[in-house]
């Protein structure tokens, strides 16, 4: 909300606003007490951060959904992706066509097969920022995150979206369509 005075003087054409509050959250009820990593930033992860970031899944397949533009791929990047660029020109590069296949096409930084304690550390394995799709491939994500999610939560953990990808990634390898992109420019210039 607090962007959406700046925001709304974007081009309309191009642009399809969608409103969202906390119960739009993925699986927000499920996670009100869970537990967070030991070892975190204990002043931005926090329970809503985390369910936020969670929910990307949600927001890109609702996006596919709406499909303003009757496209059949589709591309999340965070808002804040500039943070870890080190030339913003090369999100002009995210403006073509892309062919995803069948699969969640995403960023990968770290080695596929590593052995971490899911609910307390972050999984780098994924770089979580940006990632995409047909509507198809979207759709199977958003299902294998909220039942991963589901898991985790009787469980009693909440965690980063990347351990949660992660999770999904060791048993559904079929899913992802993995290329090399780290915090900087590969995560959009290796996009393939």
């Amino acid at each position: 909300e607090r962007f959406y005075e700046i925001l709304k003087m974007v081009d309309a054409a191009y642009t399809k606003y969608v409103p969202i509050t906390k119960e739009d959250l993925l699986l927000h009820h499920k996670f009100a007490n869970a537990s967070l990593p030991n070892h975190r930033n204990l002043k931005k992860d926090v329970n809503d951060y985390f369910l936020v970031i969670n929910s990307k899944p949600k927001f890109l397949k609702m996006a596919s959904a709406i499909d303003p533009f009757e496209t059949q791929q589709f591309l999340w990047v965070d808002f804040g992706i500039s943070h870890v660029l080190s030339n913003t020109n090369v999100l002009n590069s995210l403006v073509r066509n892309y062919d995803f296949g069948n699969n969640l096409t995403i960023a990968g930084i770290w080695n596929h097969d590593v052995d971490i304690d899911i609910k307390n550390n972050v999984c780098w394995v994924f770089a979580g920022g940006v990632f995409g799709g047909t509507k198809s491939a979207v759709n199977k994500f958003y299902g294998a995150c909220v039942s991963q999610l589901l898991d985790n939560s009787s469980k009693d953990f909440l965690t980063w979206e990347v351990n949660v990808w992660y999770q999904i990634y060791k048993r559904n390898k079929e899913l992802f369509n993995v290329y090399y992109g780290s915090h900087d420019d590969t995560i959009i210039t290796n996009i393939p």
